[in-house]
């Protein structure tokens, strides 16, 4: 069943070829529901809601849960040193 933002998402992957959502925050129990963390946890509940699981990918240091075109991605770096972590997946969106 599609809810909310997931419906939006699945609608927006039927006409393009690939979607990259990169959730940004600070990595540990610590900083869970602080402000920081809005990205990080808006993107880890959207995972869940579709089902996905997060594996760790050495790579990229994050995060990473794909299905299908839609590849999601929480950095395991903190905020101010997300751009290292961040930056080859922007590599990989430009390549498309």
């Amino acid at each position: 069943k599609r809810v909310g933002a997931v419906f939006h998402v699945l609608d927006f992957l039927s006409y393009h070829e690939f979607m990259i959502i990169i959730g940004l925050g600070n990595p540990g129990e610590e900083y869970a529901g602080t402000r920081h963390n809005a990205g990080r946890e808006a993107v880890t509940s959207f995972g869940v809601k579709m089902g996905l699981e997060f594996k760790s990918d050495k790579k990229s240091n994050a995060q990473v849960a794909k299905k299908g075109t839609l590849t999601l991605v929480l950095p395991d770096t903190f905020m101010n040193k997300s751009g290292a972590s961040v930056g080859g997946w922007q590599t990989c969106a430009a390549g498309f």
